[in-house]
């Protein structure tokens, strides 16, 4: 067949008169006791509530040791325990083929299915081909749609364990591992591989079979699998599998409705609207909407370059001038080459004390890939860039191994269009559809420091004139302080906002996880409140990739239309970011949010993904998730170089330094 197909499978189900029981909760240790005492039975907990049923018999619950009552269930009043009694038996038809080994995530309501055939034909590591199981129910109106999704993916295992490494010579006291047993992420497997020279061998197999067809069909025959099995089988008593459909897009009765959301129009100098054809033109044509911004200005660039490799980058700087005059309109640049007498830490830091540079706009460091990727407290890039932004000056990283390569043309566009992001410009700003609100969207990512907690930043884009800009950027906090941070930011903005503007305002939060009262809601409520009665409409939006949904086109042999949007239910949207990805954006609207306009929200998140100045196509993601975590993850590196701290950041706040 032909056509978009997402990886769900609606089940209907035939419900007469059912009972379970329900309990009040008595702690974790109780439930822990109660599952263990009664293997035949589900327990479910929801809130200060157990549900329980046992789907085979009537046997009466051991050891619960508080009261419980029965309590009558249906599809409108108990969506989520059908849901639970689908999952169970979906396992239970994979536990009945004892070739699978089975898992259940205990970060999400996944599980995973793993084959025993290995597809990698090697004595020391092997590859299985799996499968994620996730139930889904939504509700849309008063009806409710009840099925399954399967995702499909690869699983990689060592049959070597660490002394095995060891007897071959390959390093591994610094990888991850349990028992003599060593992990197989992407660290072990790179050094694994290249020791026993069969990277090609790996990266081959790898990419044929990570092919869209290939996941299409692991998919779509799993799933007919298990709707074959499903189809009249009993859940439990008076509650029986009608019917299963997989179904290629549309859904009968409009219940997942799909569009294609446009490309926004970009906008140059003095409002001029972007016409079509390459980007880069565009800009060089229209000129950068903030070309009034450095009329007549000098910009001062530092080049710290070792000695060895002086004549490439003297001919790159020379390419990037005429780059940075022609497309940008910068004019009077003017460039100082420092030359570095080694490639070593203290080498950089000795060239970077040069004083014969005064009132420097921005620093260029030139390294190797080996330097690039060297732990921060010996990486001269690190280094370079704590200490120059000490100072208020943005830097820009070029990598030795890119100029002299024969893509330097687009390597030169990137790095001038970064360049003049990091000195405050605006190359472009897109448009905003709907003028007749005020609106500010806040983007709030995240990071994982080395201790493994959170840390998040916050992106603010902003719409003047009816386009959108991206505006400040600023770290926050790990989550001890996360909602007073957020609080007093949202504060700080909002106050400046609504003094100039009576009419009603909405915010849009862009947030990296699920919003919860302890730490978003509750710093909106007291910003509110602080405001004093100001009108304000908003949203907290989840957006991620977390998640099993897929969606492929003509059976996975064309790519899904970047902008197609699919409305799941009534408050999540699914939107293709990336060509040749089988894998799109999730979004959900928070239902306790006073603007649920899903379509409005996919559009603006996707519409984000344009206002990415890391390169002139559209990112894989929105700049409100981007922006605010690349900020958190270089902030947390940075802290590693002696005598870093945030406070520094206010002297570079304004311009868009960690990109």
């Amino acid at each position: 067949m032909s056509g978009i197909f997402i990886n769900f499978c609606e089940c209907k189900l035939e419900i007469g008169p059912s009972v379970i029981h329900k309990s009040e909760f008595m702690g974790r240790e109780w439930l822990k006791n109660l599952r263990n005492s009664n293997p035949n039975f589900t327990f479910y907990r929801e809130g200060n509530s157990v549900y329980f049923w046992n789907p085979k018999s009537d046997d009466t619950v051991k050891n619960i040791g508080t009261k419980y009552i029965p309590v009558e269930i249906s599809l409108s009043t108990h969506p989520k325990i059908f849901s639970r009694m689908l999952e169970d038996k979906i396992i239970t038809l994979f536990r009945e083929v004892s070739k699978y080994e089975i898992f259940r995530n205990k970060y999400s309501n996944t599980w995973e299915i793993v084959g025993n055939e290995n597809i990698f034909d090697d004595d020391g590591l092997k590859v299985y081909r799996a499968v994620n199981l996730c139930p889904y129910y939504s509700r849309n109106g008063e009806e409710i749609i009840l099925g399954y999704s399967i995702s499909s993916k690869l699983k990689n295992r060592f049959e070597w364990g660490k002394q095995d490494f060891i007897n071959n010579g390959i390093a591994c006291g610094d990888l991850a591992g349990k028992d003599g047993i060593i992990f197989a992420n992407k660290l072990a497997i790179k050094r694994y591989i290249e020791a026993r020279g069969i990277e090609k061998k790996y990266r081959t197999m790898i990419i044929l079979e990570n092919k869209l067809e290939k996941e299409f069909w692991v998919i779509k025959r799993t799933m007919e699998w298990i709707a074959k099995k499903l189809v009249n089988t009993q859940l439990y008593k008076g509650v029986n599998v009608k019917q299963c459909d997989i179904k290629y897009l549309p859904f009968d009765g409009n219940k997942m409705e799909y569009s294609i959301i446009p490309r926004p129009k970009r906008y140059y100098l003095n409002d001029k609207e972007g016409s079509g054809g390459r980007y880069e033109e565009q800009l060089k044509k229209l000129h950068p909407y903030s070309t009034a911004l450095f009329n007549g200005k000098r910009i001062n660039i530092v080049v710290l370059t070792p000695r060895v490799y002086e004549g490439t980058v003297l001919d790159f700087m020379k390419k990037f001038k005429e780059n940075l005059s022609n497309v940008f309109q910068l004019k009077q640049v003017n460039f100082e080459l420092v030359l570095i007498e080694g490639v070593n830490l203290i080498d950089y830091e000795k060239a970077m004390y040069n004083r014969k540079f005064n009132n420097i706009d921005l620093a260029i460091i030139v390294v190797s890939e080996t330097q690039l990727i060297l732990p921060v407290e010996k990486s001269p890039y690190y280094l370079c860039k704590a200490k120059y932004i000490g100072q208020g000056i943005p830097t820009q990283v070029v990598q030795i191994e890119k100029i002299k390569s024969s893509g330097l043309k687009y390597i030169i566009n990137n790095v001038a269009l970064n360049t003049y992001a990091k000195l405050g410009g605006t190359p472009w700003g897109i448009e905003k559809t709907e003028h007749l609100k005020r609106e500010y969207i806040i983007g709030i990512g995240s990071t994982v420091n080395e201790q493994k907690k959170m840390v998040m930043g916050i992106a603010n884009i902003f719409d003047y004139t009816g386009k959108y800009f991206v505006g400040d950027c600023v770290p926050l906090s790990g989550f001890d302080d996360y909602a007073d941070k957020l609080e007093e930011v949202l504060y700080e903005q909002l106050k400046e906002i609504t003094c100039n503007y009576s009419d009603e305002i909405r915010l849009v939060f862009h947030i990296f996880k699920s919003p919860s009262n302890r730490y978003e809601l509750k710093a909106l409520s007291n910003v509110i409140d602080r405001l004093n009665e100001k009108v304000i409409k908003f949203a907290f939006v989840h957006v991620g990739y977390g998640h099993n949904f897929r969606l492929f086109n003509n059976d996975g042999k064309a790519s899904v239309n970047k902008g197609f949007c699919i409305n799941i239910n009534e408050n999540e949207a699914l939107i293709n970011f990336v060509d040749r990805s089988s894998i799109p954006l999730r979004i959900t609207v928070d239902r306790r949010s006073n603007f649920i306009d899903v379509y409005h929200i996919a559009k603006q998140i996707y519409w984000f993904s344009h206002l990415s100045y890391r390169s002139y196509m559209p990112s894989k993601k929105s700049v409100s998730i981007m922006y605010p975590s690349l900020m958190a993850r270089m902030t947390e590196k940075l802290k590693k170089i002696d005598g870093w701290d945030y406070d520094i950041l206010k002297t570079v706040g304004d311009k868009l330094w960690f990109i």
